[in-house]
């Protein structure tokens, strides 16, 4: 998903260009749009939604990079500049819009199309209600279509449909348990929602952070090599006190060592080094939290941070 900044672009600049332009039949230079090429496979469903869902990751992306265009652009006061960046994001994402009408208009049975073209709406072009019309129908079709059932879920627990949210979240777990994606969504929820959690699953706090760093192992155990999943897993370490469970920082220090493994810039090193440097701290390990500071420093020479940590140490 964008981030807020670019959303609210999207949003507020975009919002003229996103409902419209049905893709004409051909391009300027008389090849097929992409339209023309999608009617090419109406006559099979699983070749349709893997070309629609091809042109929704290309186009999506183009999408995102004019609307990185046009943030900077606009900090050069390039008003022109901006215009022709926000509609060229806007045509492509008109364009995979089309694409999944054209899909849903011969193939309304797919949960694939009815589960991807809710994303575009609720990622991309703002239309929440609709997006969920669309994941209902996909987990009416097919309940054990994972997908469609996490992205429910997400929903509910986000408009505070903490029951509903569940047992959606469940059933992308049972459908899907080898999907480390599900786990690490669950994993969020329990953490983020705990107090809900304790008086739908009957579970005291602790219980819960005990379920969620459980579930963020499987998670690890699906993809070991995830770097957003080994920061994650490493920094909820530092929630054991807020749930009252004793923390178990040799544990944590371990977690923020296979993170830096898999980090891939120094910056994302140097927030790893520096957090197993407050694992040791919190833990009175001073000797190898200087080490880490020290490391952490050779990364970023100028952190304010890093020196006031070792000024405190030899304070």
């Amino acid at each position: 998903m964008y981030s807020s900044l670019l959303k609210l672009m999207l949003f507020t600049s975009l919002g003229a260009f996103c409902c419209f332009a049905v893709a004409e039949e051909t391009h300027a230079d008389d090849t097929p749009s992409p339209l023309a090429r999608l009617n090419e496979h109406l006559y099979d469903r699983e070749t349709f939604e893997r070309k629609v869902r091809a042109l929704d990751k290309l186009y999506t992306t183009i999408a995102h990079m004019k609307m990185e265009e046009a943030r900077s652009l606009k900090e050069r006061g390039d008003a022109e500049g901006v215009r022709i960046a926000l509609g060229e994001a806007g045509r492509h994402l008109a364009e995979v819009k089309e694409a999944y009408v054209l899909g849903l208009a011969h193939f309304g049975e797919s949960a694939l199309l009815h589960t991807f073209y809710g994303e575009l709406l609720h990622d991309h072009l703002g239309q929440e209600h609709e997006a969920v019309k669309h994941w209902e129908e996909a987990v009416r079709l097919d309940k054990a279509y994972g997908r469609a059932q996490n992205n429910l879920g997400m929903y509910y627990l986000h408009v505070g449909r903490y029951d509903e949210g569940l047992v959606c979240m469940d059933a992308a777990l049972a459908a899907e348990p080898g999907n480390p994606d599900w786990w690490f969504d669950m994993v969020q929820v329990y953490l983020t929602n705990f107090t809900q959690i304790m008086k739908i699953r009957g579970w005291d706090r602790a219980k819960v952070y005990e379920e969620a760093m459980r579930m963020s192992e499987r998670a690890l155990a699906l993809s070991p090599s995830d770097y957003q999943l080994l920061y994650d897993h490493a920094l909820n370490h530092f929630l054991a006190d807020r749930f009252g469970v004793p923390p178990d920082w040799e544990r944590a220090a371990r977690a923020w060592q296979e993170a830096v493994k898999r980090a891939h810039n120094d910056s994302q090193r140097f927030e790893c080094t520096l957090n197993e440097a407050r694992v040791h701290l919190r833990a009175g390990n001073s000797g190898p939290a200087r080490v880490c500071l020290e490391q952490a420093r050779a990364l970023a020479p100028d952190s304010p941070v890093v020196r006031q940590l070792l000024n405190e140490l030899k304070d």
